[in-house]
């Protein structure tokens, strides 16, 4: 379970850097998940491209059980809607991006969950910003996650 929601979380958070039509510098980014009271609780390293954001959305389209139910891209954000289900569980994710120039994002992330018959609901935030053009060992589509 924890593996989805990390998936799920890293797709947002790609596509919370990256977007088709969004001005973004391409290269290392680094990704911050918030607690409730606004502390970082998740850190990750990515290096984004055109190419690796497009794989990325394909991928999310082929994982046994989910899709990309919608997106809306603008030259100031984008809004995305997965869905995921399998046996014993039913996941939706609605994440709200804001581009704040091409080297800042913030995003609001809603996940509602039901598993074997009890939901939960989660809102988190998110911020990612460029770091540098040059991604060192960091490949894309392969994060580099680090736990506060």
């Amino acid at each position: 379970m924890k593996r989805i929601l990390l998936g799920i979380l890293f797709l947002c958070a790609a596509v919370c850097a990256f977007g088709q039509t969004l001005p973004i510098k391409e290269g290392l980014w680094e990704n911050i998940v918030y607690d409730d009271d606004g502390t970082p609780s998740m850190r990750s390293f990515d290096c984004l491209t055109q190419k690796s954001f497009t794989e990325m959305l394909t991928k999310a389209n082929t994982h046994p059980g989910c899709k990309v139910a919608s997106q809306n891209i603008t030259s100031h954000g984008m809004t995305v809607d997965i869905s995921c289900s399998n046996r014993d569980t039913q996941t939706s994710v609605h994440s709200v991006v804001e581009l704040v120039d091409s080297e800042h994002d913030r995003a609001t992330t809603t996940l509602k969950m039901v598993y074997k018959g009890k939901s939960s609901d989660s809102t988190t935030k998110s911020s990612g910003h460029f770091v540098k053009s040059d991604c060192g060992k960091v490949k894309p589509g392969d994060p580099q996650i680090i736990t506060e």
